[in-house]
């Protein structure tokens, strides 16, 4: 929550795509220090032997489901406000399952599909409670 709320007082003058391209440097470039101190520089030459494919899932993982999804959810933010867009948060297993899913070829399990149905069931109600709160008649007093 207190990404959101930070996240509200940056999007007053910051669009959600450059906050998102920002802290992704930034993140990157203490992962890179962190990386250094701890395996060294030899270990970096082992990146010249990995397969594409992991190469692949390095990139999908690094645009599509971190920078993308961050910069939707700050856009999600400035629109919404902190705290509808803060509960959107628990959608994100739920699509971390699907891409596992068709694209890994993990296994839908009752359990994973049941948890699933009580994420999107939340959303609706939430969204429904939203919907029936801006729709109430106001009272005025005579």
């Amino acid at each position: 929550m207190g990404y959101t709320l930070i996240g509200c007082m940056v999007l007053i003058t910051v669009d959600a795509l450059t906050t998102t391209a920002v802290t992704a440097t930034i993140g990157a470039g203490l992962l890179f220090i962190a990386s250094m101190v701890l395996e060294g520089p030899a270990k970096w030459l082992a990146l010249a032997a990995a397969l594409t494919t992991a190469w692949y899932s390095i990139f999908a993982l690094a645009f599509g489901a971190t920078a993308l999804a961050y910069a939707w959810y700050l856009q999600g933010v400035k629109v919404l406000g902190a705290g509808a867009a803060a509960a959107y948060m628990s959608l994100v297993p739920l699509f971390g399952l699907l891409f596992s899913g068709f694209w890994l070829g993990e296994p839908f399990t009752a359990s994973l599909l049941r948890g699933g149905a009580l994420a999107i069931v939340g959303m609706l109600l939430m969204n429904l409670g939203r919907a029936g709160l801006t729709k109430r008649p106001t009272r005025t007093s005579h």
